[in-house]
């Protein structure tokens, strides 16, 4: 927000393409422990089955299988209204400002608009990422993910149902919605990546998993979003959250049954 107007458009497309990750990952190498996690596996006739390192809990293959598969639904049906907003955002300030236009319509997003927009995709993600961690320690991760996706429902709908809603609202309720999608960031990274269920091959596959979905399903979720109709939009992403928090409800229950660590 503060270099765009300074530097312009190319210049702010370099500066935010400088490499700045390259120093961390580097240090990595020298700062993370060289032994892996370790693992015990248990062989009992023709199953094989791997324990946690704390040797508590025998974990079947196909209960591991099952997490990655749960997983990466819920991590999917996030992504859609998290990473579809990217583009719906500036839609509705396009939208809000052909409305306004006394004259002749101006797509332009103003400047003072380009902070509505750090603070909906900028701010939002810091204090969902704070909170989730925070939640990840006290509530059981698929209530708290069910939870802030029935959350989330409820700012959507009053979007879809308010055609007139003031656009201060608008952005107001998809930032509420980006802060409940970026803390279930947390809690589904840490079961997408727990050393402690997964063998490290099973681990691996889970991890590869998680990112083709996040980043598969986000370049979807902005396809939607700049193609379809705002109405079609808002009832994609009302459609995907109610999907989330029913699923959440289910996995709940199925965990009850048979256990894949969702607790």
């Amino acid at each position: 927000y503060f270099f765009l107007e300074n530097v312009g458009w190319r210049g702010f497309v370099l500066l935010s393409s400088i490499p700045l990750l390259v120093v961390p990952l580097i240090a990595f190498q020298f700062f993370l422990p060289n032994s892996p996690v370790p693992f015990i596996t248990v062989t009992s006739g023709s199953r094989s089955t791997t324990t946690a390192p704390t040797g508590n809990a025998t974990i079947p293959i196909s209960a591991m299988v099952t997490r990655i598969i749960l997983v990466n639904l819920l991590t999917s049906l996030r992504q859609i209204p998290y990473m579809g907003s990217i583009l719906f955002v500036p839609r509705i300030l396009e939208h809000f400002n052909v409305k306004m236009a006394s004259e002749s319509p101006c797509h332009a997003i103003y400047g003072h608009q380009f902070l509505y927009i750090t603070l909906v995709f900028g701010v939002t993600h810091v204090v969902g990422r704070v909170l989730g961690y925070i939640a990840f320690k006290r509530v059981s991760s698929i209530i708290y993910i069910s939870a802030t996706a029935a959350i989330s429902t409820v700012a959507i709908g009053l979007i879809r149902i308010s055609p007139d809603m003031d656009v201060t609202a608008v952005l107001v309720c998809l930032g509420v919605v980006q802060i409940m999608a970026s803390s279930q960031g947390t809690p589904l990274a840490i079961l997408a990546a727990d050393s402690t269920f997964f063998t490290p091959f099973i681990l691996t596959l889970s991890v590869g998993i998680d990112a083709t979905a996040r980043y598969g399903i986000s370049a979807l979720a902005n396809g939607l979003s700049s193609l379809l109709p705002t109405e079609a939009v808002l009832t994609v992403f009302l459609g995907d959250l109610v999907l989330q928090m029913l699923l959440g409800i289910v996995i709940y229950f199925l965990n009850q049954k048979v256990d894949f660590g969702l607790n």
